[in-house]
Order: C-alpha cells, then sequence, then structure tokens
C-alpha cells in the first residue's frame, strides 16, 4: 500500500519514506505513526488509541508519543505551531488533514499496517548518540559524528535489536546533553554515548552503555587505535563496540525473560530465555532450550530467530556424545534452518544454521555461500565467522581459516574457545605444531576436541609421553564418545589427505588404537542371531546357526573370528559394540522357522561406519535341522570371504580410500586381488606388481607368494604368457616357497595343485587341492577350480558335482564359475549343458568361443559354428590352430583331443571367410 500528500509518500510494502523524490530513512514507530494517522484521516486518533496501536500496550510516558510526532512532523514539513498536516486536538488526540491518496480503495485494516511494529514488540530498543569530540582541532569533529553513525549502522544488522535510526537523532540538538528528556522523547531502554580526543598521533575512544531505567552504566570500556588510516578506524573500533554492546543487551534481555511468568513471555522472549542454552552441549539444558523454542514457535510460527536456533541444537546432537543418530539429527537441524532462511532472508543467524548443516551433509560450497550469506546479513556477528572458520579449516583452506576465526575473536574479545581449537587445526593441517600448541594457553575450558588436538601436536613433534598425557586426558571426559565411531566421523574434512593427516596424530598418541598395524587381519564378530519364530524353544537352532557360522568363518585363516553370540547386544548401538569387542565387521541375523520352512536374514555392519557392507535372506524348505544350518553356514561363509565375497570387497574398498606413502604388504594383496579378477593381460600383470611389492615389504608373506604363484598359472591358461615354462616353473618355486614359510598357506597348496595337475601329476595335485580344502573349506572358488581339474582329467561325474557345490556356495557366482563348469561339461560330452552353462556368463570371452565352435561342430550345427567363428575372429584376427593347442595344453590329452576334433569338423564346413583359421 502507497500513502502519499503533498511532497512526500510512505509505502507500506517496502517500508520506505519518499519526499521530494529523495528516500529518507525513519525511525519505524514513526513511520507506523503516520501510516496509522493517514490511514485514519477522516476522524480524530486519541492518545490512548496511539499508544496502544504504536507500544502493543507497554506502559510510556506521554513524552514518548509527543517525541515520535515531534520528528514524525519535521520529517513531512510541520512543525506544532503550524500544523499545516497534522493537527493535534485539545483533549480528543490528533488528525492527518492534509490530502490524502491511497493506491487503493479498499481500507487496510490497522493491524496490518502495524505489522513492522508488531514484530519488534518486546525487542530491546537502543539509540547512539553523536559522541563528544574533545580534541583540539575542532575541524576534525566530523570523527565524532562518522563513527556515531558506523556503530548505528552496525547494529541495525542485528535482527532481534530496534535501534533509532539516525535521522531520527540528528533531529535532536547536538548541544542537548539532557541524558534522562532525551531517553524519554526517544523512548528507548538503552542510550550509547561516549567521546572521542586525539592525544600524541593516537586517537582514544570511550563508550558507555546506559540503561534508561535508572541511567545505571550497563558497560563502559575505551579503544585507543593510531590514526593512519581513519576508515579502518571507524570499521574496527564500531563493530568491536556493536558486537560488545550487543551481547550486554541480550545478556539483559535473557535476566529480564527469567524474570516473566512463562504465560506472560512473548516469542522473543521465548528465544532470549533459550539462548543461553542452546550451545550448552549438554543434554538437559539442550532439552530446555528446545521446549522454549517450540513454545516461541506457538506463539509465532514463522518466528525465524526460533528454527535458527532449534537448527542449531540439532547440529550440536550431531557432532555431540548424546542424543538421536547423527543423520537424524542432521535432518531435523535442515528442516528447521531451511524454513529460518525461509521466513527471514536477512537473519544471519538463519543462514549461519543453514551453512552448518550444508557443512555437516558435506555440501562444502553450499555451507560456505550460506555462510558469506551471514555475515553480509551482518559483518559484526562472531558466530558466523567462527563457523566459518571450521568449514575452512576442514576444506583445507588453513591460512583463510585462522584469518576468519581471528575475525571472530577480534568482534568477541572473550575469545571463543571453539574459535581457538579451529585456529589449532588450521595450524596442525600446514604441520605448524610448535604454533598450533601455542594457542592452548589462551583456552579458557578445555574440553575433548581440544585436549584431542593438543594430543596429537605433540604426537608429530615426536613428544610422545606429554601426547599421551593429553589424549588420557581427553578420554577421561568421554571414552566410550571418542572411542564411538561418531565423534571421529564428525571430522567432516573435505581432502581425504587430511584426515589421513589428523588420524595419523591421534593414533601416535594413543587416543585412537592404530588399525593399519601390518598385516592386520579384518576382524569379524558373530553376534547371537534373533529367534523370530512363533516357538521359543526355537532358540536352539538360532543359536546352532550362529555357532555354526562363526566356526565355518574360523576356517579363513585371514580373518580374525570372534564369538559374540553370548553377548546381549539389543540395547547397544552397532558402532560402539564393534569398538567394545574391537573388531572391523559385525555378523548379525534373524531366524523364523514355521513348519518345515526356515526363513534366515543375515547382514554384514561394518564397525567403522555403521553401513551395511552385505545382507542376503536365505529360505530353505524341508530337509533335517543340521542340512538347513551346514548350507546357510556355507553359503554365508562363502559369499563374505571368497575372491569375489562382500567383506573382501569392503575390505578392498577400504584399502583403495588410503592416501599414503606407506602401503603395507596387506594392502597390495587386496589390490592385487582386486586386479587379478579382471582376468585380461593388463589385469595380471598389475596383479604381478602388487603381489610382488607385497613381498618385497615382507619376504615372508606366504600369501602373496601363493597368489603371485596363482597368477603365474592364470597367464599360463589364458595364454597371456610368452614362455610357458618359464612361468609354470615361477608358479612351482613361489608356491612351495609359500608352503615352506607357512604350512597351512591355503593359497601356497592351491597354485602348486594347479603347477601339478599340469605338469600331469595328477594324483600328487588333488592331493594339494584337498590340502587346501581342508585349511578353507568354504572357499567356492578353490572348489570350483578342483572339480574342473578333475572333470578335464576324467573324472567328469565327480568334477561337475563339486563345481555346482562351489556354484551353490556363492550367491553371486563370477562368470568363470560358469565358464569351468562348461569345459567340465564338453569334457563329459555333455554339450547342451555346456551351451548352458556357457550361456549364464556375463559376457563371453574368447575361450568360450572356442569351446563353442567345436560344441555346435560336433552337434552337427554348422551355421551356429560359423556364427561363433565369425565373434571369435572378431577378437583374435590371428588366431590359429596350433595356438589353441599350445594354450589348452593343460587340458587331458583325451580332452584336448575332443576340443581340435571339434575345431576341425567346424573347418570342413566353415564359410569362405573362416578359412583362414586353417590357414594361420
Amino acid at each position: 500500500m502507497i500513502y502519499r500528500s503533498g511532497n512526500f509518500s510512505l509505502d507500506t510494502q517496502s517500508f520506505a519514506f519518499t519526499r521530494d523524490g529523495q528516500s529518507i530513512a525513519i525511525e519505524p514507530q514513526v513511520f507506523d505513526l503516520l501510516v496509522y494517522l493517514m490511514d485514519n484521516c477522516d476522524r480524530v486518533v486519541g492518545r490512548d488509541e496511539l499508544l496502544e496501536q504504536l507500544w502493543n500496550g507497554r506502559i510510556v510516558t506521554d513524552n514518548a508519543l509527543n517525541g515520535r510526532l515531534k520528528i514524525a512532523r519535521k520529517a513531512i514539513g510541520d512543525d506544532g505551531r503550524q500544523q499545516r498536516i497534522i493537527k493535534t486536538v485539545p483533549r480528543r488526540g490528533y488528525q492527518f488533514i492534509a490530502d490524502v491518496e491511497i493506491d487503493s480503495p479498499a481500507k487496510t485494516e490497522s493491524s496490518d499496517l502495524l505489522t513492522n511494529s508488531d514484530a519488534l514488540s518486546g525487542k530491546p530498543s537502543i539509540a547512539v548518540l553523536p559522541l563528544e569530540y574533545l580534541g583540539d582541532d575542532p575541524g576534525r569533529d566530523y570523527l565524532a559524528s562518522g563513527l556515531a553513525q558506523e556503530i548505528t549502522a552496525n547494529l541495525c544488522r542485528y535482527r532481534d535489536l530496534l535501534v533509532i535510526n539516525r535521522e531520527s537523532i540528528n533531529l535532536i540538538s547536538a548541544d542537548d546533553r539532557d541524558l534522562r528528556r532525551l531517553a524519554e522523547e526517544l523512548d528507548v531502554e538503552y542510550l550509547a554515548c561516549g567521546t572521542i580526543r586525539q592525544f600524541d598521533g593516537r586517537l582514544r575512544v570511550s563508550m558507555r552503555l546506559l540503561n534508561t531505567g535508572d541511567f545505571e552504566a550497563l558497560w563502559a570500556d575505551h579503544f585507543d587505535s593510531d590514526q593512519a588510516d581513519l576508515f579502518e578506524i571507524e570499521d574496527r573500533v564500531s563493530s568491536s563496540i556493536a558486537s560488545i554492546l550487543v551481547q550486554h543487551i541480550e545478556d539483559r534481555a535473557h535476566r529480564r525473560a527469567l524474570r516473566k511468568r512463562p504465560e506472560s513471555m512473548n516469542a522473543y522472549d521465548c528465544v532470549m530465555r533459550a539462548k543461553k542454552n542452546v550451545d550448552s552441549w549438554n543434554a538437559g539444558l539442550t532439552a530446555e532450550a528446545r521446549e522454549l523454542l517450540q513454545q516461541a514457535l506457538a506463539l509465532d510460527p514463522e518466528y525465524a530467530p526460533a528454527h535458527a536456533n532449534l537448527a542449531f541444537t540439532y547440529c550440536i546432537e550431531a557432532e555431540g556424545p548424546w542424543g538421536m543418530d547423527r543423520d537424524a539429527a542432521v535432518a531435523r537441524a535442515f528442516e528447521h534452518a531451511e524454513k529460518a532462511v525461509r521466513f527471514d532472508e536477512f537473519d544471519n543467524d538463519a543462514h549461519v544454521a543453514l551453512g552448518w548443516v550444508f557443512q555437516l551433509q558435506r555440501k562444502f560450497e553450499l555451507a560456505e555461500s550460506q555462510l558469506d550469506r551471514a555475515i553480509a546479513c551482518n559483518p559484526n556477528t562472531y558466530g558466523a565467522y567462527c563457523v566459518k572458520g571450521w568449514l575452512l579449516a576442514v576444506c583445507g583452506r588453513a591460512a583463510e581459516a585462522e584469518q576468519c576465526e581471528t575475525n571472530a575473536i577480534r568482534l568477541n574479545p572473550l575469545a571463543p574457545d571453539g574459535c581457538l581449537v579451529t585456529i589449532v587445526v588450521a595450524r596442525y593441517l600446514r604441520r605448524d605444531y610448535v604454533g598450533a600448541l601455542q594457542v592452548f594457553s589462551r583456552i579458557r575450558e578445555n574440553f575433548i576436541d581440544s585436549f584431542a588436538m593438543q594430543a596429537a601436536c605433540l604426537a608429530q613433534l615426536g613428544r610422545i609421553r606429554e601426547a599421551q598425557e593429553a589424549a588420557e586426558k581427553a578420554l577421561s571426559q568421554n571414552r566410550d564418545y571418542i572411542r564411538h565411531g561418531d565423534w571421529i566421523r564428525g571430522w567432516t574434512f573435505r581432502n581425504h589427505e587430511d584426515f589421513e593427516h589428523l588420524l595419523d596424530g591421534f593414533y601416535k598418541s594413543g587416543l585412537l588404537p592404530d588399525p593399519s598395524v601390518p598385516s592386520d587381519k579384518p576382524s569379524v564378530a558373530v553376534l547371537h542371531f534373533t529367534n523370530l519364530s512363533a516357538d521359543p524353544e526355537q532358540q536352539y537352532f538360532s543359536d546352532g546357526l550362529a555357532a555354526n557360522i562363526c566356526a565355518r568363518l574360523s576356517r579363513f585363516r585371514s580373518l580374525r573370528v570372534h564369538s559374540a553370540i553370548e553377548i546381549d547386544a539389543r540395547d547397544k548401538p552397532s558402532l560402539q559394540l564393534a569398538a567394545e569387542l574391537g573388531v572391523a565387521y559385525l555378523l548379525k541375523g534373524t531366524v523364523q522357522r514355521e513348519g518345515k520352512r526356515v526363513r534366515i536374514f543375515v547382514e554384514l555392519l561394518d564397525g567403522r561406519s555403521n553401513e551395511i557392507a552385505w545382507s542376503e535372506t536365505f529360505d530353505r524348505e524341508g530337509g533335517t535341522v543340521m542340512d538347513i544350518q551346514d548350507d546357510v553356514a556355507r553359503a554365508v561363509a562363502g559369499s563374505l570371504w571368497s575372491s569375489r565375497g562382500s567383506l573382501r570387497a569392503a575390505e578392498r574398498v577400504r584399502t583403495f580410500r588410503k592416501i599414503t606413502e606407506d602401503f603395507n604388504a596387506y594392502d597390495f594383496i587386496l589390490k592385487g586381488q582386486y586386479h587379478k579378477e579382471k582376468y585380461s593381460a593388463e589385469g595380471l600383470a598389475e596383479a604381478h606388481r602388487c603381489f610382488a611389492r607385497a613381498i618385497e615389504l615382507d619376504s615372508e608373506c606366504a600369501e602373496a607368494l601363493g597368489w603371485d604363484a596363482w597368477v603365474d598359472i592364470c597367464d599360463l591358461v589364458l595364454g597371456y604368457t610368452d614362455d610357458p615354462e618359464r612361468s609354470l616353473a615361477d608358479a612351482s618355486e613361489k608356491s612351495r616357497r609359500a608352503i615352506e614359510i607357512d604350512p597351512d598357506s591355503e593359497m601356497g597348496h592351491w597354485a602348486l595343485a594347479d603347477v601339478l595337475v599340469t605338469k600331469g601329476e595328477l594324483e600328487a595335485g588333488f592331493a594339494q587341492y584337498d590340502k587346501a580344502i581342508e585349511i578353507n573349506p568354504n572357499n567356492p572358488d578353490l572348489i570350483v577350480t578342483k572339480g574342473t581339474n578333475l572333470a578335464v582329467n576324467g573324472r567328469n561325474a565327480e568334477g561337475i558335482a563339486l563345481i555346482e557345490e562351489g556354484i551353490a556356495f556363492n550367491r553371486h557366482p563370477p562368470d568363470w564359475y560358469y565358464w569351468h563348469k562348461g569345459i567340465a561339461c564338453f569334457a563329459a560330452n555333455r554339450y547342451a549343458d555346456a551351451i548352458g552353462a556357457f550361456s549364464r556368463m556375463d559376457e563371453q570371452n574368447k575361450d568360450t568361443l572356442i569351446y563353442l565352435v567345436a560344441i555346435h561342430a560336433l552337434l552337427s550345427n554348422p551355421s551356429e559354428a560359423n556364427k561363433t567363428l565369425t565373434q571369435l575372429f572378431a577378437i583374435d584376427p590371428e588366431l590359429s590352430i596350433d595356438e589353441i593347442a599350445d594354450s589348452h595344453a593343460w587340458l587331458s590329452a583325451d580332452t584336448l583331443g575332443l576340443l581340435l576334433e571339434g575345431i576341425s569338423l567346424a573347418m570342413s564346413f566353415c564359410e569362405p571367410e573362416n578359412l583362414r583359421l586353417v590357414e594361420n
């Protein structure tokens, strides 16, 4: 709505006052007074009505209204003597008598017009009086006016203060120093006044904050500065004064809110009462704060400060040692922070809250954008600088982080401990450990994070005993929380190198146990399985299944398995339980039996992140109890720790996330396993390099030797070696060395079995397979390999059955299982079954196409044989029969003869373009 009269207008939407085409700032109550009188220009408005509308029922003296009228008249070019625009009607009130134009014929309800003043009701009000200049040079008195103006502008950025506009104060005579009369006329609770003087090339600004109720000085201080840069002086002094004034005013508002009865508090009072406990980092006090903030929202659902402070409490809970799940707390924080910004886009706390949430969500660019917006809304609020400083630190921008926190501390000379800890982190990240330690003397009250950083700095300097003492101080405050995954998860560094650097300090100091011990085995605890059957007597079945699985996993010598079946884990978070048991993974499950049907759910939890690494549901019907238990136990064990098992895959992921020069042998073994599963020439070559590096780091590492020998065999079988005899000799040497180092080396016996079978020493080879399976009866890869070699060496039925057992072991069998089954079925003249097995592969390789050419020819299917030959030449245009014979020399004479017979038969009726196989 726009109200016009003569040479001025008021826009109630933008709260703009314009005179003679120029925008002029006027104090909000003066604006509302003019609007109310203009909107009711057809009648006399009584003094009591104006007092009620403008002060929302607060008790004020007549001088307060007189002061507003005086300022209003001067703003529109009227005065109390002429009364050309606003007329005083004795003993009745006031009437706007000049002509009024309103851009809409509909009258707006007065309550709508006064929304601005309603929003400000209950907020502390302050006026900054012109400073008194006491210098010798009268030409420098502009400093007094300029500094007061800057302080006022900085205070205006605080949304919870009602600041009297400079235009209103300028209407007061500069010589008027009657503070009581000025306070009553301006109707403010606080006056800020002071002096400015020059001496010896320096400036001294002295300020006081007065309570206008009793004119008690609530605060007084002085600021000294060089005169080198007057603008810098104005900026630095005015921002510091504004920040300190706000802190004292908020403290007083909090005490005033505490004196009010709950039923008489407004939304502002509730927020003021809650603020002291919002950042207490105490569960009970935070709960009290939330109750007050919810009360504020019940009074005003769109009150941005209440939403912002609620968001703060949930951010703290997400990072604290108590309360709800971290992700749930972050979600609640986002809900309130988003509303705070939506309801008041100029509230700096709203943007700080949303920036904090984005940082917790690792949305670093969005976080910085929100924090920059907070600072733009109010460059004098240290909270925005504190949070942004931490964001810059975790993003690896250490120098910027320290500067940001220095700005925060300048705004709050009480030096917030959190800002100082951020400076410690920033210096630690740039490896200035001595400089970081120098900050600790300024921290008033150390807490877990500060003790932790002190321990890390001392550890990096080699002062281990002192580091251990600092670590123990941190642990004594809350050992369970520190060893709980959520604490370290709260250090949301953007760069993994920085996170590894931090962990290195924590590990060296003993604050956290170091998991990266060379050759450290992945550890898993098997928990009690829950009986969900209607019959409680079936608990024996659940317990027996868990024990059976535990026993089978224990056969894996590359795993560290703990039985935790007797532990009642129902009321303990998984991360806490993993920390207590000292394991990386937890295996848990449920069992439900109805008649002959059993449904079993099993899941593997990562004890470091609480993520589900793997889960599976098993349905079984019929059979004996023991058979069902054995089937499930075998399937679980194989699915977890076969070459493509979920537990092994999770360990590979963890290994690949490491960014460090100090890889241990175990890491390289896992990398080698990853690359060898590509079964390509490049993949196997990279696997060789990884295993060789592991052996270089630990020449006594039997597992690395065994795997490297096995890759030599793969090179031989797949035709990737130029010297088959050398590959076979290398495999033999490495596998025997592995067994010499560790007689229970599963991979050593497996690789040696492959060597012996390839050399035609079948019985000795199968004995080695049996030894490897005895060591680990739950490895489906090993079982399938033995089955294939049995089948191609005349023991067809036995071999195929063993391959099918291996496939049943693994819930998601790799392609090569079906490849081996196809070869075994081919050797047994079961051509249809061979085709079926090869078709189960996600992608056909060159070798399967060779077998399919022979099979289609032996089945007298020339069109399919020719089609497959075309596919084969697309992969290897230079393929020859001699090459096929050489690459399949590991087969028995009968099986190799059958393969070559099929290929030759295919040549007898192949298309002309495929004759090159014979020509080559």
